[in-house]
């Protein structure tokens, strides 16, 4: 990321219509990397964390020129670091009402150009975006993954009590808050569908594995945690019911005027069945016995078989567990 930024500091040398040397670039790879770091500290550490929800929950518009403000006061910045810090009284400068709005024009573009790549990444999703680029999916591919279905409880109640446009809200929010967890423990949500939140990670070692049992936990606290906040907006405080599963898929690009990577295969029918079966066993977790197969459980974690079950639209029989944090000290 330094690198980068210093090699897109040398870069713009040549558009300044100086003459060139190495004490200048030194100055403008300084400057880079800086921006760079600037840049992207803010994004990861600013943009990203919990004091900026309010700002992520904003329009569009909104977010998009407020973080390309911030960006170009960031750029501008590092440019003043640069000369004055870094390389004090190192260049004349015999135009420099000129040369400030020079660097703030380019300052700006790159902050618009910037922030609307991570615009769009939110819509489409980054690991998307990258696969699409990339053209990774372009011929189908077999992988292995998990999935998690996660759909919220009595969104028909909650649209009859608060009608069509209050319960969008409070679904919206909830899914926001979901987001903030599925995120932190390496998720990718795939798919929206009505009250129903698709999240997907690789399956790989049984230890990375455990992210998504960590995850349906660090939603309930999140949620718990808000619940006077939901209480005193909706009357309500939200729960949801959790399928999980994993194993071999399909996942290759589908569409014309909107390309979206696609995943086929049982592992999916199955895991939404799970997700269903929540209500027939009267719990918020379902999981599969072959996606427990692949993950260590650690000791704050109770494990509760519930025996095999023949879901819906599936022949062979599924193997089918919930989980329960044990307290402290047991």
């Amino acid at each position: 990321m330094i690198v980068a930024g210093a090699i897109a500091g040398l870069a713009y040398m040549p558009f300044i219509g100086d003459a060139l040397s190495v004490e200048q670039g030194l100055r403008f790879a300084a400057q880079g990397a800086l921006i760079s770091l600037l840049l992207f500290g803010f994004e990861i550490f600013v943009a990203q964390g919990a004091a900026s929800e309010s700002l992520r929950r904003a329009p569009f518009a909104v977010v998009f020129c407020t973080k390309a403000l911030i960006s170009t006061c960031l750029i501008m910045a590092a440019y003043w670091i640069g000369g004055h810090i870094l390389f004090p009284g190192r260049f004349a400068d015999s135009a420099p009402l000129l040369h400030l709005a020079r660097d703030i024009g380019y300052a700006l573009g790159v902050a618009l150009v910037l922030q609307f790549v991570l615009m769009v990444r939110t819509i489409v999703g980054g690991r998307v975006l990258t696969n699409l680029l990339l053209g990774r999916y372009h011929q189908p591919l077999s992988e292995e993954r998990i999935f998690m279905f996660l759909d919220v409880v009595g969104s028909t109640a909650l649209a009859e009590r608060l009608g069509g446009v209050g319960a969008h809200s409070m679904i919206s929010r909830i899914f926001f808050d979901v987001a903030q967890e599925t995120a932190r423990y390496g998720g990718e949500t795939h798919e929206y569908v009505g009250d129903e939140v698709i999240v997907t990670w690789p399956l790989l070692r049984s230890g990375e594995n455990l992210r998504c049992i960590d995850c349906y936990f660090a939603i309930w606290d999140r949620l718990e945690a808000k619940a006077s906040w939901y209480r005193r907006e909706f009357g309500a405080v939200p729960e949801f019911r959790v399928g999980l599963h994993g194993g071999p898929i399909v996942a290759g690009e589908c569409g014309d005027d909107k390309r979206e990577i696609v995943y086929f295969g049982d592992t999916i029918n199955t895991t939404a069945r799970l997700q269903e079966a929540c209500k027939r066993y009267r719990c918020s977790l379902l999981v599969s016995g072959d996606l427990m197969s692949r993950i260590d459980l650690p000791a704050h974690y109770s494990l509760v078989g519930l025996g095999a079950a023949r879901l819906r639209g599936r022949e062979q029989e599924v193997e089918l567990f919930t989980l329960e944090r044990k307290l402290f000290g047991t």
